[in-house]
Formats: structure tokens, C-alpha cells, sequence
């Protein structure tokens, strides 16, 4: 049995990517005021998207420091004709890159947009304040070499030398979950379902959906941290660093650090996209930092964990810039030389050594075969090494692994 592996695929209205014939899209720009949506619409139809729209519109559901009420939204439709395959949606994104940049010029950022079918062309909304027809208008199209996606790798989960032992939670219940919040409201709940993760393995299916509502559904909801969630992560620490579960479950959770330490970062990029400062989203830095306390004695763990857990350990290491394991992250990527495990690995290793450079180069690779939304990748102001460690955020669920021998 294999681990689903996450595709970074979005889909769209129109239908499954699949069955369209030829790809279109849309994008959403964002500015200040009426006066810069007409200047911004009328330089991104000079810039030759054949239909352009804009109307006023309420801010972003964020709170936006440099977005001011109110706010006008410039819509574009890109009329394509682009490939369904990779390159295809790397090309259409290299179009909405040099729309952004343009937008930028006028206090304008992007919000986001959508990928559909040709034959959902002419549901484009052109009823707005402004409106701009260029009948048969393309945006220059940049010619991208295509990059050959490498080979999947699967990662062992063995030799798993674990002995079933009791793992300390003294503390769990001295917390004040009650006054603490998770996605569906009080933590009263959380310290039986750590309990669950801690006691309830010997029954996979039961264990699964334990840590499915400890994790999806409460701590981090899409994404999101809540009060409750960093003062969980000393207890999930606590599991792995006991060695008392098996390699599966271990490795569940090394996803669940990686996951919700990323986020820090992650909250800070998706503000600056969206024309915010740089300020992380709420609670993520004191989960980043409580995740961080037991970096150390989880990558003491090394050489006992199997290289499915190793690899993760990498990816922590490389969160935390934990230069102890940098030769053994070295030698895991040579392992695994020329595929996707490798490439990820490589990335680790170069974000180690401090060799930015070598890390944006990667970084731009893996998002390109990974189909990634890329947008992270060229927010201003954002460093090669920041956008390193995001990519191996998002990549933490890329990679299957064997679940049994």
C-alpha cells in the first residue's frame, strides 16, 4: 500500500483538465482606486489581452495593510489557445507573471484567477464600468524550454527496529484547552485525540482517522493555525521522539511538523502577494517556534528512522537551518540522484549550505514539473532561501512511500 501522492494540479470551472481541448483563463488584479483601474486596464489591453474588465470591489478577506477601501478589481481574459500539459500551464502562468509585474506599475497586485477550457470563452462576465474589447488580441506568448519531470522514487518505511513503549504526555492536562480555540471551536477535545495518536495504532483505520480530525479537521484546517495548535506540537513531539510508534505513524506526523511549521513562512509570502506587508498569519510563529524547540532531539533520531523518515527529517532540518545533519542530507540526495526524492533533497542540502543561489534555481525547477501555483516564487522582496523553504513545505505530501513490508 502507497500513501496517496498530493498533486498540485488545481482544477477549474469547465471540467476535468482532462477533456479540454485547448486551455483559456482568467486573472484578477487588485488596485487602489478608480483612476489607477483605468490606467491598469488600458495598459493590460495594450499589453494585448482582448478582453479586460474592472469594477469596484471589497478587499481580500485578509487584512491588508496597503489595500485601502475601496478597492477596483481589473479582470482579464486570456483567450489562449494553450496546451493542457505541463508546459502548457507553465507558459499561460509565464503570461500572468509578466501581467503582474505590469499591475505592479500601477499599485496593483494579483489575486488569483482560473483555468478553463476554450469553450468556456464566452462566459466571460463584460458588463462592468469598464470594459475593453480587442477582438483577436493575444499577450506575447514567451517561449519556455520544456523541463522533463524526473521519476518518481518510493521511500521505505523499514527497517523499523521500534519497541512499543510508554510515551510521556505528563502536562497534557495541564493545559487550559478549554480556553483555547482549534477550526470548529473549543479545545476540550484535543487532549483525547493526542491521546489517540499516542495509544490507539494497533488499529490503522482507527488511528488514521484520529489523526484526520487532530490535524485536518482541528489543528490545521486548510492551512490554518489556531491558538490551540502550538501548544499540541510539544505532545506530537513527544510521540517522535519517544520512538514508541511505528515508522508510519512517525511518519505521518514529521508531515504534520513540516506542515504546520511551514506555515509561518508560508502566511508571510501569501500576504506580500496580495499587496500586504510582510506579517505572518496568526499563531504561526509560536507554532514555527514551539516545532523549533525539538528539531534538535528529533534529528537526533537520524541514523534509528528509515529513509522515508529521514527525508523528512531533512526537510525540518532545512526549516530550522540545523546544519548537524547537512553531510548526511548530502549523502540522502546523492541516493537518490535524479528523482523527485533527490531533487527535494538537493534543495535541503543547498538551503544548509546557504547557497541561495543554487536553492532559486531548484526551486524554480520543482515548481515547474510540480505544476505549483508559482506566484510565491516572485513576490518582491522575497529571498531565495524563503522561497526554498516554501517549496519544500508544499512538497512535504509529493512523495509516496511504502506503508507496509
Amino acid at each position: 500500500m502507497r500513501r496517496p501522492r498530493h498533486s498540485g494540479r488545481r482544477t477549474a470551472f469547465g471540467g476535468n483538465v482532462s477533456e479540454w481541448t485547448a486551455m483559456a483563463g482568467t486573472s484578477l488584479f487588485v488596485v487602489p482606486d478608480e483612476e489607477r483601474a483605468h490606467a491598469l486596464a488600458e495598459a493590460l489591453a495594450q499589453f494585448g489581452y482582448p478582453r479586460v474588465t474592472a469594477r469596484p470591489t471589497r478587499p481580500a478577506p485578509l487584512d491588508l495593510d496597503t489595500v485601502m477601501e475601496p478597492t477596483w478589481t481589473v479582470t482579464v481574459l486570456d483567450e489562449g489557445p494553450y496546451p493542457t500539459d505541463a508546459l502548457g500551464h507553465r507558459t499561460y502562468r509565464a503570461v500572468v507573471r509578466q501581467a503582474t509585474a505590469l499591475a505592479r506599475q500601477y499599485g496593483g497586485f494579483h489575486r488569483g484567477g482560473s483555468q478553463f477550457g476554450v469553450s468556456m470563452v464566452d462566459h466571460f462576465d463584460q458588463d462592468a464600468p469598464i470594459t475593453l474589447i480587442n477582438p483577436g488580441r493575444r499577450p506575447p506568448v514567451p517561449e519556455l524550454v520544456e523541463i522533463i519531470e524526473p521519476p518518481d522514487a518510493t521511500l521505505a518505511l523499514t527497517p523499523d527496529d521500534w519497541e512499543e513503549t510508554e510515551i510521556d504526555l505528563s502536562g497534557l492536562d495541564d493545559v487550559d484547552w478549554a480556553a483555547l480555540d482549534h477550526a470548529h471551536g473549543s479545545a476540550e477535545d484535543i487532549p483525547d485525540l493526542i491521546r489517540g495518536l499516542a495509544y490507539e495504532f494497533e488499529v490503522w483505520e482507527e488511528w488514521t482517522e484520529i489523526h484526520s480530525e487532530l490535524f485536518a479537521d482541528n489543528l490545521l484546517h486548510q492551512g490554518t493555525c489556531y491558538s490551540a495548535t502550538a501548544p499540541a506540537m510539544p505532545f506530537i513531539a513527544e510521540m517522535l521522539a519517544s520512538g514508541g510508534l511505528p515508522a508510519v505513524c512517525r511518519s505521518y506526523l514529521y508531515t504534520d511538523l513540516v506542515l504546520a511549521a511551514g506555515e509561518w513562512e508560508s502566511s508571510i509570502v501569501a500576504r506580500m502577494r496580495l499587496g500586504g506587508g510582510p506579517v505572518a498569519a496568526a499563531w504561526t510563529d509560536e507554532v514555527y517556534q514551539a516545532v523549533g524547540a525539538f528539531v534538535p532531539a528529533l534529528l537526533a533520531r537520524w541514523d534509528f528512522e528509515p529513509p522515508a523518515n529521514r527525508y523528512l527529517l531533512a526537510f525540518l532540518a532545512a526549516l530550522y537551518s540545523r546544519t548537524e545533519v547537512a553531510d548526511k542530507v548530502d549523502a540522502m540526495a546523492d541516493q537518490f540522484s535524479d528523482t523527485k526524492p533527490g531533487c527535494y533533497l538537493r534543495l535541503a542540502a543547498a538551503l544548509l549550505r546557504g547557497a541561495d543561489d543554487e536553492a532559486a534555481e531548484m526551486s524554480a525547477g520543482i515548481a515547474a514539473w510540480e505544476d505549483y501555483d508559482d506566484g510565491y516564487m516572485d513576490v518582491p522582496d522575497v529571498g531565495a532561501a524563503m522561497q526554498g523553504r516554501i517549496t519544500l513545505t508544499r512538497g512535504v505530501l509529493t512523495t509516496a512511500y511504502e506503508e507496509s513490508s
